[in-house]
């Protein structure tokens, strides 16, 4: 399976404008919050868009760079929403670099449906559209990922419609009045073949559990987070060298992105996302041209 690895954020890194219409995002979480960390209401529209009038926001560099990756972290989109990504070559925005629309402007699902139907309990409502359940959903953290060809793009365009959710204690109400969106993301990134036997996505749980005497125990709840070990039995130079230059800049403290198989959209949704160099980066020497790697990343829950 083709994975993708992304360390370099442009929004975060380079200077850039992030702007959207008046009156659309809120003055005291602005766009412009979603550049940072950590992942907290970064950035708050004031309203929700519909088809004829969506909520749209852009990214403007002060020069063209380099695009496989773009993507929106810890947003509160319904999965039956609606997102558009656009990138356009130059500020005039009459170039068009790439667009997740289809050929029939038909606008890609914030939660893509499952591709095995066997998974799918009959009459659940989550039948018709193929979804992960409403439960399992606010489980997870809402991420929109987009892999796309290299580009070179100085605007980047993101329009939103459709609903937005809000937890109400241990439910939810698909009646928020706001989008909230905390990172955005934007950069090159590295995809590379993993070898099957040894890799693997975890769940770490985050409570701790203390035996207590006389056979009583104390419970410390905590929030837990996803883990993942990318093995490479065989790694090629070019491969061997971008992880590591990758490595040695995200130096344990800065996030990077992880998408398990950029083949399968919501394999991505349920495991990809923002993570953190775990452990050392370990690697061994086969010959002057290929290595094995080992690298341990954890998801990042703030």
């Amino acid at each position: 399976m083709a994975g993708l690895l992304a360390h370099i954020n442009e929004v975060a890194e380079q200077p850039c404008a992030v702007t959207g219409a008046a009156g659309d995002w809120s003055l005291t979480a602005p766009l412009d919050a979603m550049k940072g960390l950590p992942l907290v209401d970064a950035a708050v529209s004031t309203r929700i868009g519909t088809v004829d009038a969506p909520v749209v926001f852009e990214i403007e560099f002060e020069r063209p760079t380099f695009l496989t990756y773009a993507g929106l972290f810890r947003t509160n989109f319904w999965k039956t929403g609606r997102v558009r990504f656009e990138a356009f070559k130059t500020t005039a925005r009459d170039a068009l670099a790439f667009s997740t629309q289809g050929v029939v402007g038909i606008d890609r699902l914030v939660l893509p449906g499952l591709y095995d139907p066997k998974t799918l309990r009959f009459g659940a409502e989550n039948t018709l559209f193929g979804q992960l359940g409403a439960r399992e959903y606010l489980r997870y953290p809402t991420n929109i990922h987009v892999v796309l060809p290299l580009v070179s793009a100085q605007v980047l365009r993101w329009t939103v419609y459709g609903p937005a959710y809000r937890v109400l204690g241990s439910g939810y109400s698909t009646s928020e009045t706001a989008y909230r969106i905390g990172h955005a993301w934007a950069g090159d990134s590295l995809q590379f073949e993993r070898h099957v036997g040894g890799s693997g996505e975890g769940y770490k749980r985050g409570g701790k559990v203390t035996e207590l005497a006389g056979g009583g125990v104390s419970v410390e709840p905590g929030r837990g987070r996803r883990l993942a070990t990318l093995d490479r039995q065989v790694n090629e130079a070019g491969d061997r060298d971008r992880l590591y230059d990758l490595v040695t800049f995200l130096d344990a403290d800065r996030p990077a992105v992880w998408l398990p198989d950029t083949d399968s959209p919501f394999d991505c949704f349920r495991y990809g996302g923002l993570y953190q160099v775990l452990e050392d980066y370990a690697h061994k020497y086969l010959n002057d041209r290929h290595t094995a790697s080992t690298l341990s990343l954890g998801e990042v829950t703030t």
